[in-house]
């Protein structure tokens, strides 16, 4: 017995010991101000600042541009910009202070905004996080205590963490995150965990990360989460087993005074802001290889508003083959045939009385 723990104890060392060989400073993007980091496919690296800006940077560290910053009457397109996220060509930023998402190019140019201040449906108090998976905007509405979710241009699909008691319900969230098979990490900022949930926004599970998590970034092989009471960055599997960790308080390499926003890319290099010492250091850790299983497909991957169709009724169904709605109303004993928006016909259920409809195979 003594023999084998003996031998579990030595390579549990010698395992922790390959993953501080790992770690590697790469370099140190100085800025005044940065809040919040985000990756493009292309390595580009764009940072969110205090003063309402974003500004995009070499992989090297070596700034590029900046966002534009105005609208075309003079007023300013970010008062107060916290989480960003890159998705293909657009750039997606909150702002808490106009409770709004604004959505740029890649290069930079302003392209749209959506939401207001509220409690509704695509309102916000105080939007934190955000995050895109397949098209699928997922922003963590801070004073909300929720995640709300979108299609790529706006549309509001449904909230996450709202439903239940106790556990399940959200309080708080400061960022989250999506893994390639679909499920949602929030940073739940009151009993400082992270809170799994599934794509319908059931309540998957947790895990603990640290005493004050507060950001996150999500690679294939597991979920990186700062810690801003310990000054450092620990990476998790999505079982919630500790990886590794770097940093401590201190103003060397690797070391930090004040993290905000992390970001990483495919390779292990994470990105940390530092708000006190003004930089982003960018800290090379390894990756595993990724794992052979299919990515998954948020339900659904897009949503675009088309047409609204005024209709009473309390179920309906899709004919694929023929282009055909089928819309059923209960109490007025009716089955109406939708084509294009309008209303072809109207059928009449003598005798029955309708609770639901379906299209069968011809």
């Amino acid at each position: 017995m003594l023999r084998v723990a003996l031998m579990l104890l030595l390579m549990l060392l010698a395992s922790v010991a390959n993953a501080a060989n790992q770690l590697k400073f790469v370099a140190d993007i100085a800025l005044e101000k940065p809040l919040h980091a985000a990756l493009a496919n292309d390595g580009t690296v764009f940072v969110t600042t205090k003063d309402g800006g974003v500004v995009a940077f070499s992989p090297e560290g070596k700034e590029l541009f900046r966002f534009q910053d105005k609208s075309a009457n003079g007023e300013r397109l970010l008062k107060k910009p916290s989480g960003i996220a890159v998705y293909g060509d657009r750039v997606y930023a909150c702002d808490k202070s106009e409770d709004r998402v604004v959505v740029f190019s890649v290069k930079g140019e302003y392209l749209d905004s959506f939401g207001e201040g509220g409690s509704g449906a695509k309102q916000f108090k105080n939007p934190e996080g955000i995050f895109v998976y397949q098209g699928v905007i997922y922003v963590a509405d801070y004073s909300n205590d929720r995640i709300q979710v979108f299609g790529e241009n706006g549309v509001y699909i449904q909230s996450i963490g709202t439903v239940g008691e106790g556990e399940p319900r959200l309080k708080s969230p400061t960022d989250v995150a999506v893994d390639n098979h679909g499920n949602i990490y929030a940073v739940d900022g009151d009993s400082r965990i992270i809170k799994i949930y599934r794509q319908d926004g059931g309540y998957a599970g947790k895990f603990q990360a640290g005493t004050k998590p507060f950001s996150m970034a999500i690679v294939d092989d597991g979920l990186f989460v700062s810690d801003t009471d310990k000054y450092n960055v620990t990476k998790y599997s999505f079982k919630g087993e500790k990886l590794t960790a770097f940093g401590t308080i201190g103003d060397g390499r690797v070391q930090f005074r004040d993290i905000y926003g992390i970001a990483a890319d495919a390779s292990g290099k994470v990105y940390v802001v530092d708000r006190e010492r003004k930089n982003v250091q960018i800290i090379a850790t390894g990756s595993i290889a990724p794992n052979d299983f299919p990515l998954a497909s948020a339900p659904p991957t897009s949503v675009r508003w088309v047409k609204e169709i005024r209709q009473e009724s309390k179920k309906v169904a899709w004919d694929k083959v023929n282009g055909l709605l089928y819309a059923v109303d209960p109490e007025k004993k009716e089955l109406a045939v939708i084509k294009e928006g309008s209303v072809q016909k109207t059928i009449k259920l003598k005798d029955i009385n309708p609770v639901a409809v379906a299209v069968g195979p011809a």
